[in-house]
């Protein structure tokens, strides 16, 4: 039951195009107010979520918006702001790069149990 009730609170939160956002009511991470991108981990961390409960298309959808604001290397920042796509933060970002690896293979097994 967690593990789909999780994925849905977290969707709530997220931010105007889909990814997730860090800080749910208008704080940013240091807890002050103003504007932050979306952490890259954390949207890859719902994608995994929503794949290990069985929500594989709403996954690989998800999973696509950050991945489509990798630079022309694939690497990616710690944030993304949404409105404008641009990576702000700490760059590159390995956190938000195992997040990807993470979920792309979370993707992968879920399509393989239903192949099964």
């Amino acid at each position: 039951m967690p593990l789909r009730v999780t994925p849905r609170r977290a969707r709530a939160h997220r931010g105007r195009d889909g990814p997730a956002l860090p800080q749910p009511g208008g704080l940013n991470a240091g807890g002050l107010s103003g504007e932050e991108g979306t952490f890259a981990v954390c949207t890859f961390w719902l994608v995994s979520a929503l794949a290990k409960a069985g929500e594989v298309e709403h996954a690989e959808a998800l999973f696509e918006q950050p991945v489509g604001h990798a630079n022309d290397l694939g690497l990616l920042g710690e944030e993304i702001d949404t409105a404008t796509g641009k990576q702000l933060g700490n760059f590159p970002q390995g956190y938000s790069h195992i997040g990807f690896i993470t979920a792309a293979y979370e993707i992968d097994q879920a399509r393989a149990a239903q192949s099964s």
